[in-house]
């Protein structure tokens, strides 16, 4: 049966943890302080692990930052128990690599659900597991963040600028929170929208990496909040670093990959199947994956920018979407009705 290690501070929460998982089956060990669960999560291998955020001396942030470290408990699904929702922390325990986050006071069915729903994720994921370089990987991108931890954080606001195209690089950047368009505009004024990027993801790296000037602009679409290095910074860590260099080697061509998707659509995508794809690319990356049911903020210049057709054009098509029932226009908001129906429609390009 799988094992469970429940970390948590309070007497009555743990034991009443415990009880619900142990007559669902599970075996269960605990320990109320985080110190004694680093050493019971890498001496016990548990199959997850469920941890308060609050705790004395080292609370759950700590907890899993160490684990992380760990070849043994770094794959482990993690989930974080805590009274506290605040967007800043789920996003911290989100970075540190959290499977879930539960709120108290929670249900006995949420909380079941929570450990069954990863348990099942994490045993397919084993399946994919390729041994020790993945790991090194992993540590890599955990490294790099803590890299960035030491840049200079900036805040931007909607429309504002990080950087502007034909600049010659001095910085890369980690976005923290909020939304940045990559675009490009050509000399009669032409803009199109390259890529969407989001919390957790680094711009500005393949030209630093290239040393050649930007060939594009950054720009927040909303309050954003990055990390900024100096690119000879992360160049040095790159260089002093083979697993470094492998993971934004991989980074490259994965946008090389992104980017011959997109000009593939460009360039013989309908009008409905640019469309469709535009909003599916920006929903997943607002939504993480976009369901039936969820709104998205979006200009009609940005959304027309990011399929590579006319306002005017967008506009009609989203009419057209609106009376085959797929999205219904609310203020500002797109909110999508049948999600199966648009990704049918970009189908063939997206």
């Amino acid at each position: 049966m799988p094992r469970i290690l429940v970390i948590e501070d309070n007497t009555d929460v743990r034991e009443n943890l415990c009880e619900i998982l142990e007559l669902s089956g599970y075996d269960v060990i605990s320990t109320f302080n985080g110190k004694k669960g680093v050493e019971m999560a890498i001496s016990e291998s548990p199959d997850l692990i469920i941890c308060d955020v609050m705790m004395p001396e080292l609370d759950g942030f700590g907890v899993l930052k160490i684990l992380s470290q760990h070849k043994s408990a770094f794959r482990v699904p993690f989930i974080f128990l805590t009274a506290k929702t605040e967007k800043r922390d789920i996003r911290r325990g989100m970075g540190l690599g959290a499977s879930d986050f539960i709120t108290k006071p929670f249900d006995d069915i949420e909380l079941l659900e929570a450990v069954e729903t990863r348990l099942q994720l994490s045993e397919r994921s084993q399946s994919g597991f390729t041994g020790d370089y993945e790991f090194q990987i992993q540590k890599s991108l955990a490294n790099i963040n803590s890299l960035f931890e030491t840049g200079e954080i900036r805040t931007f606001s909607s429309g504002q600028a990080l950087f502007e195209q034909g600049r010659n690089p001095h910085f890369v950047y980690l976005v923290r929170g909020g939304m940045i368009k990559l675009q490009s505009t050509n000399h009669l004024g032409k803009t199109i929208i390259i890529s969407v990027v989001g919390p957790g993801e680094i711009i500005g790296f393949e030209n630093a990496w290239i040393r050649g000037p930007y060939t594009f602009e950054s720009v927040a679409m909303k309050r954003t909040e990055v990390s900024q290095l100096s690119k000879d910074r992360l160049l040095d860590a790159v260089r002093e670093n083979t697993i470094h260099y492998d993971f934004f080697l991989r980074q490259l061509i994965k946008k090389k990959q992104d980017h011959e998707s997109r000009l593939n659509e460009l360039a013989f995508g309908s009008l409905r199947e640019k469309i469709a794809g535009a909003l599916l690319r920006f929903g997943d990356k607002v939504h993480d994956n976009l369901k039936s049911g969820d709104a998205i903020q979006i200009s009609r210049e940005d959304l027309a920018n990011m399929a590579g057709s006319a306002v005017e054009s967008t506009i009609r098509t989203l009419s057209d979407f609106k009376s085959d029932n797929i999205i219904v226009v609310e203020k500002d908001e797109i909110r999508i009705l049948d999600v199966v129906k648009l990704r049918e429609i970009a189908a063939s390009n997206f």
